[in-house]
């Protein structure tokens, strides 16, 4: 299992999600942009009905608030969590994830978490993958600066995220 529970990185603190913050995550969980890209993002009955975090965690998703280390604003969430990409390799690869409010992009942040989730999942030998939607050109830019190759297209017709690009570092 992939497991951190707090960590500090160039102005932001990672943490493993409290209650202070669950309105902030239910409002990114609705916002257009968000859903944008996440293919299924809750509906206002989910977030009507969901009350708290997992507890304990789910053991193959490592969910971190990303918070601001001076306002102590939330920032946004991000983790990683065990990718089946529909084959099985036998390889053990955890998809990266982050998800940001509007007033965070551009700043560097998701940069700075990528770099830190990629290097933390390799110290546990495991392989660090991330899934874009096509049109989402922020990140395909920032994962393409940081030199991650795009090495193929998701085949999971069943899947919101069917069609998605996917990204290993180089």
């Amino acid at each position: 299992m992939f497991n951190i529970t707090r960590a500090e990185i160039h102005g932001v603190i990672l943490e493993y999600p409290s209650n202070k913050y669950w309105g902030e995550y239910l409002v990114l969980q609705k916002d257009a942009e968000v859903k944008k890209y996440l293919g299924t993002p809750w509906s206002e009955e989910e977030c009507k009905n969901a009350r708290k975090w997992p507890d304990p965690p789910i053991a193959n998703d490592q969910l971190l608030l990303i918070i601001d280390s001076c306002t102590h604003a939330f920032l946004g969430y991000c983790g990683a969590m065990r990718f089946d990409g529909g084959e099985s390799s036998g390889e053990d690869r955890w998809e990266i994830y982050c998800v940001m409010v509007k007033s965070a992009w551009g700043k560097g942040n998701g940069s700075k978490i990528v770099d830190f989730l990629e290097s933390s999942l390799k110290a546990e030998g495991k392989i660090p993958v991330a899934v874009v939607d096509s049109k989402n050109e922020r990140s395909i830019r920032m994962l393409r600066k940081k030199g991650w190759q795009l090495t193929g297209i998701l085949n999971k017709e069943d899947s919101w995220q069917n069609g998605n690009l996917l990204f290993t570092p180089s």
